[in-house]
Order: structure tokens, then C-alpha cells, then sequence
């Protein structure tokens, strides 16, 4: 069922370090993936226990959570910013990159069984 999917995009080919692996490492936590898909799904309870287990485990990209489009819903609620703002984000160091927003508008999903 997945035969039309997007091909996942190649990482790129440089040399990693080791916070570059780390950073693959959050983007790769299969909570977010859960998360998303719950959220989608609109099994809001259990989306909200695994942003939970997002968080605990150590996923520090608030600006995804802020502007995926998957949690929409979610984010206007109480539970969510409750969630969120009793949470603590590392804050950026001053040779950081600026946090940008991501734009989600070309990526398509399709979960069985949802159309």
C-alpha cells in the first residue's frame, strides 16, 4: 500500500558530528512518528502520551511541533500548551542557527484506512 510513497530523501554525504548525529538521531524517534500519525488519526489521548514520550526523551525542536501540520488541532488546545510550556527547551547558543519554520505544504501522507 505504500508503492506510491515518496522516496525518503538520501542524508547527506558529509562527514558527521557528533551533534549532526544526534540531531538525526531526534528526527528519527519513533514517538514523533506515533505522535503524528495518532494526532492524524484523531486518537488525541494517545497522541498526547507520546508527545510526552517525545519530550522525555529528549526531542528539543519545539518550532516542528509548533508548525506541523499534524498537531494542528492539538494546538489549540489547553492540554497541549500546558504540555508544552511545562516542558523545557534548550535555549540556542549565540553561534546557533536560527530555528526556521518548515514548510510541510509538499509533503503528503497516506495512512490506510483514513480516506
Amino acid at each position: 500500500y505504500l508503492q506510491d510513497s515518496l522516496q525518503t530523501p538520501e542524508k547527506p554525504k558529509k562527514e558527521f558530528t557528533k551533534e549532526s548525529v544526534a540531531q538525526i538521531g531526534a528526527f528519527d524517534n519513533p514517538y514523533y512518528t506515533e505522535a503524528r500519525i495518532l494526532a492524524m488519526t484523531k486518537q488525541d489521548s494517545a497522541a498526547f502520551a507520546f508527545v510526552k514520550e517525545l519530550l522525555d526523551s529528549g526531542f528539543a525542536y519545539k518550532n516542528i511541533l509548533l508548525n506541523d501540520p499534524a498537531f494542528e488541532r492539538l494546538r489549540k488546545t489547553k492540554k497541549w500548551i500546558n504540555l508544552l510550556d511545562g516542558h523545557s527547551f534548550p535555549v540556542p547558543g549565540k553561534n546557533d542557527e536560527p530555528q526556521k519554520k518548515i514548510d510541510y505544504s509538499g509533503v503528503k501522507y497516506r495512512i490506510p484506512g483514513s480516506d
